[in-house]
């Protein structure tokens, strides 16, 4: 009669217990320890310190990776948004440019936005805008938004978009606003138009030296 030896089998059932265990405790440490970074950060952050923040979130990121771990969107924009402050525009673009939709934190777009510019990122900073512009619609940041997007539609030479973009600009006196009107329309040809537009410019601004250039080569 031949005897079944099961040993083997049961030492090679425990050894992957014990794999199994050493697993599932080193995912529990390393979920625990990317809970206790996220924690530290967002109570860093609260606190205004910004430089600290954006330490642990570094951390954060590197003990994610290191073990295949995704990080959370509100992670990253809390990270952009330190950036930001610390006028770090580089590492803003790189931490709120990895958020697949900003939306509806608009703190977080006008940000990434600003710091596009920042960096000389122009065309990045057109494509952002306009991507954003009707979802930070009523914000406060939306005014500042909508000129912003006007001086780049003009100096694209859009001038549709450009007067459609003027349109919703409340009224103003800033000179560099109402001398950029002024140059997109003169490159429009629209030669009338821009005449009167000088002359309704120098009825608030009689010294406007673009307005009165305008004017004067209409006339002489």
């Amino acid at each position: 009669m031949r005897i079944l030896n099961f040993e083997p089998n049961k030492m090679k059932l425990k050894a992957g217990f014990i794999l199994i265990a050493i697993g599932f405790l080193t995912a529990c440490g390393t979920t625990s320890k990317i809970t206790n970074m996220e924690t530290s950060m967002e109570e860093a952050f609260a606190r205004g310190e910004y430089e600290q923040t954006i330490q642990y979130f570094d951390r954060l990121e590197a003990t994610a990776i290191n073990n295949n771990q995704p990080i959370e969107d509100r992670y990253k924009i809390i990270a952009g948004k330190a950036a930001f402050q610390v006028q770090r525009f580089g590492q803003a673009t790189q931490y709120l440019s990895s958020v697949e939709d900003l939306s509806p934190d608009t703190e977080a777009i006008e940000f990434l936005g600003i710091s596009y510019g920042k960096t000389g990122e122009s065309e990045l900073e057109y494509q952002h805008w306009n991507r954003y512009l009707t979802a930070i619609s009523g914000s406060d940041c939306h005014q500042n938004i909508v000129e912003r997007l006007f001086v780049m539609e003009t100096e694209r030479g859009n001038h549709n978009a450009a007067t459609i973009l003027w349109n919703k600009i409340a009224p103003t006196t800033n000179e560099t606003l109402l001398s950029t009107r002024l140059a997109g329309i003169s490159a429009s040809g629209n030669h009338a138009e821009a005449l009167s537009f000088a002359e309704e410019i120098l009825k608030a601004i009689p010294n406007h030296q673009n307005a009165l250039f305008v004017k004067a080569r209409h006339y002489y």
